[in-house]
């Protein structure tokens, strides 16, 4: 029964993003074949997928930010679940000729598509592997983390947290989104039916993720409202200053 629910919002969603064009703009042909890809892949796998909807590029360029502002020549950027490649396509933009871009996507379907995509790019690795199961033999200087960790199991989630905690070096950048407004209204609406443990397992993931930006000397965020829903991006470094 769970599952049904969660199709049927689903299915609620992609319709509902015929209103989202005016949000993406003139990007609205790229976001609808991406769209397509995304819901089949939530489909076959809706715990697996967690979101619902590609994010859009213009929260691609803000999660991107710092990336983009860099003078770092050798860079090495790791990108988690990059979905129908969003992130990936806004990153691609910003390697100089020695950067390295791995990007781990668990999801065979856009795997392939994201191979497809970025076949052109020599500095693109594309790994289809789960970030549980992903161990480089070196450091990052940005991870962008594009899973919604509210969807997930508590477990899951505090595994995943310990990896960015690894595979980030000390002067190096974390940024991930959260979607704004939505875990209030989730917690309100399991509070009104009656769903007390759902809610603890999803308050206490919402804690675990607070703990994790804490962990960190320099933490901001930064609201992107065109988004669907609207997100917000945060910015986490070891030492010194974003």
């Amino acid at each position: 029964m769970e599952e049904k629910k969660r199709l049927v919002l689903i299915l609620f969603l992609s319709f509902f993003a015929v209103g989202f064009s005016k949000i993406v703009g003139n990007k609205v042909g790229d976001f609808f074949v991406d769209s397509g890809s995304f819901i089949s892949s939530v489909f076959k796998n809706p715990k697996q997928m967690g979101a619902a909807l590609p994010s859009t590029p213009f929260l691609a360029k803000k999660i991107t930010k710092y990336i983009r502002g860099s003078k770092r020549q050798g860079t090495k950027i790791l990108e988690v679940g990059a979905g129908t490649g969003v992130f990936t396509q806004e990153l691609a933009r910003l390697l100089k000729k020695d950067d390295v871009l791995d990007v781990v996507e668990i999801d065979s379907d856009l795997c392939i598509l994201l191979r497809e995509k970025f076949c052109g790019y020599k500095n693109i690795k594309i790994h289809n592997v789960s970030i549980l199961d992903w161990n480089p033999e070196y450091k990052y200087d940005y991870i962008v983390s594009g899973l919604p960790f509210n969807a997930f199991e508590i477990s899951f989630v505090k595994k995943i947290l310990y990896k960015y905690q690894r595979f980030i070096k000390d002067t190096g950048i974390i940024s991930y989104f959260e979607y704004a407004v939505v875990p209030s209204v989730t917690k309100f609406l399991m509070t009104v039916f009656f769903m007390n443990e759902r809610k603890e397992k999803y308050v206490e993931i919402l804690n675990e993720t607070k703990c994790f930006r804490s962990s960190f000397k320099v933490y901001k965020k930064e609201l992107v409202l065109r988004n669907f829903p609207p997100a917000y991006v945060h910015f986490m470094k070891k030492q010194s200053f974003l």
